[in-house]
């Protein structure tokens, strides 16, 4: 547990130099913007391509993919239904679809896995999963609500496929099944690029907490992430796990990968959609502030 506070300690600290930043005015409106388009086009992808590329994909596939894969589509399927129930705006539905069910695995996951669980390899399955699948289908989710033009199968295949995260993941599934060498300049430039990613997010994150104003914030909206997020997600990834003859160490990673707080390119969708902002912020302050306790309570219930 200590490892954990430490990592969210370590978190929080960058994000207070993004907001410290923003207070003495080094970084403006602007600058935010330009690091999500960054983070978007550049960074990303770049991780995207180093992770994927270089996973052992026929040991990360298999029953602890199937639960990532089966309550992060759920818990988004389930929170799209209460959204229009609720009647929220279009794009703002979007932000905290993914809110709620795209979690913080590079940052926290990778901590959480060695501290908690003594072995980082339950981190792979939901990272895999992520960056191949919910990820970009979120980003272009967003895209498509915040699009003026009228949606059509050509829209929404132009944006597919003019996604740079779907063509990081493409590029490297087909490096990795193909086994093709990557020249060292690649490697490299991927590497260094690619790990400029976390460090950017969490800048423009802290940065931007000088605008949010939590009299003004939609708690009914971010109440509703933070309860799937952390309350539904690593229950039906409890019940996936059970149904699919999990037990035991295995069980209990899969759950709290789930309980895993909101990732912070929910902020970087909603930055680049130039809506739904707020809810991106308050989704990953709560999520990440009622992790711990749920890390405590799923621990002490399957151990």
């Amino acid at each position: 547990m200590a490892g954990i506070i430490q990592g969210l300690a370590a978190i929080c600290a960058v994000v207070a130099i993004g907001w410290l930043l923003r207070i003495r005015r080094i970084m403006s409106r602007e600058v935010i913007d330009a690091l999500a388009l960054i983070v978007y086009w550049v960074a990303t992808p770049a991780l995207i391509f180093r992770t994927v590329s270089t996973s052992p994909l026929a040991g990360a596939i298999g029953k602890p993919l199937a639960v990532a894969a089966i309550s992060g589509c759920a818990v988004a399927l389930v929170f799209a239904v209460m959204a229009l129930i609720f009647r929220m705006q279009r794009v703002e539905r979007a932000v905290a679809t993914m809110s709620s069910s795209v979690t913080n695995a590079a940052h926290i996951g990778i901590p959480v896995a060695a501290y908690v669980l003594g072995n980082t390899s339950a981190v792979a399955p939901v990272i895999i999963f992520q960056l191949c699948f919910l990820t970009p289908f979120s980003f272009v989710m967003i895209d498509l609500a915040a699009s003026k033009q009228k949606l059509s199968i050509g829209l929404a295949t132009k944006m597919v496929f003019s996604n740079p995260m779907v063509i990081a993941v493409m590029l490297a599934l087909a490096v990795n099944a193909l086994q093709v060498p990557i020249p060292r300049l690649i490697s490299s430039l991927a590497d260094l690029v690619g790990s400029a990613a976390p460090a950017m997010v969490l800048l423009a994150f802290g940065a931007s907490l000088k605008d949010m104003r939590p009299k003004e914030l939609n708690w009914k909206t971010v109440s509703l992430v933070a309860a799937c997020k952390e309350i539904l997600h690593p229950l039906l990834a409890w019940t996936a796990g059970m149904m699919l003859g999990l037990h035991g160490h295995a069980l209990l990673a899969v759950t709290v990968m789930a309980a895993m707080p909101s990732a912070q390119n929910c902020l970087v969708a909603a930055t680049r959609a130039k809506a739904g902002e707020q809810v991106a912020q308050g989704g990953i302050m709560v999520t990440t502030a009622l992790f711990v306790p749920a890390v405590v309570v799923i621990a002490a219930l399957l151990t």
